[in-house]
């Protein structure tokens, strides 16, 4: 009986190799974008009389910058706070892990795909191009590990920086409907972080102008024409994640079914 025990036990997941050498983590950049989006206009040189004098003063305000979120959220170790995932990669906030609710996160973009979703998940600087696995985790054994949905192989994941624990990966399920989990990583909400991105960003135009210009727009959207505003992934539009997990997110259909849904409620 002894023995049949100390067959059955589990052996500890190995100890990373320390080699002496300090460890350096990746980092998450944003997508950068060269230029303005904006619909090119035709100027005319200024008149005399929009040229102001001494004696009167500009009616335009002086714009003052404002605060914006310049890119996605980023899931950070909690212990060192090296860079994980962006928030647009959480496919489900509906999963339990070891100390409670837990992320589902799908792996960074393959270089096929991350054309058609620039602008919704920025790129990543990695070492291995076309990698699946997140950046600055390293990965235990496979092991067969019965969970609440059923028989799984999952690999524990680590912190590659500071060797903590923060979830696992789904390598293969046995049961048919839960294949698409396969890949895909559950990161501990108690293991890690969200930190926003706030930058102080000044105007390009006045408020004025701006609702002149938004409604310029609304009498010529129906021809085709108005400003190109960039299309957001919205975390929390079920049907945006349904499409996006099924992998058919597109931005052009996404901006007629907000623009429908103002429409009727309207």
């Amino acid at each position: 009986m002894f023995t049949a025990l100390i067959s059955t036990a589990r052996p500890p997941p190995p100890l990373p190799v320390d080699d002496g050498k300090p460890k350096f983590p990746q980092y998450l950049l944003p997508t950068i974008r060269l230029g303005l989006r904006r619909n090119r206009t035709r100027t005319r040189p200024p008149s005399q009389s929009d040229i102001p004098s001494l004696s009167t003063s500009p009616s335009s305000s002086i714009s003052s910058s404002h605060i914006e979120i310049t890119q996605p959220d980023t899931l950070r170790c909690l212990n060192c706070r090296s860079d994980l995932a962006f928030s647009t990669q959480i496919i489900s906030k509906g999963f339990h892990g070891r100390h409670g609710r837990a992320l589902l996160v799908s792996p960074p973009p393959s270089s096929s795909s991350s054309s058609s979703l620039s602008g919704v998940i920025p790129h990543y600087s990695r070492k291995k191009k076309g990698t699946k696995n997140l950046i600055n985790i390293r990965l235990g054994p496979n092991e067969t590990r019965q969970l609440v949905t059923g028989s799984h192989v999952v690999a524990d994941i680590f912190c590659s920086i500071c060797d903590s624990k923060l979830g696992w990966k789904y390598v293969d399920a046995k049961a048919p409907d839960q294949k698409y989990k396969v890949g895909k990583f559950i990161l501990e909400t108690a293991k890690i972080t969200v930190e926003k991105h706030w930058e102080d960003v000044v105007p390009h135009r006045s408020r004025s102008s701006g609702s002149r210009k938004r409604a310029n727009n609304s009498d010529v959207r129906g021809a085709g024409g108005g400003e190109d505003e960039e299309v957001v992934f919205d975390l929390n539009d079920e049907d945006e994640c349904d499409d996006m997990f099924a992998g058919v997110w597109d931005p052009e259909v996404v901006a007629r079914r907000r623009e429908e849904r103002v429409v009727r409620q309207g």
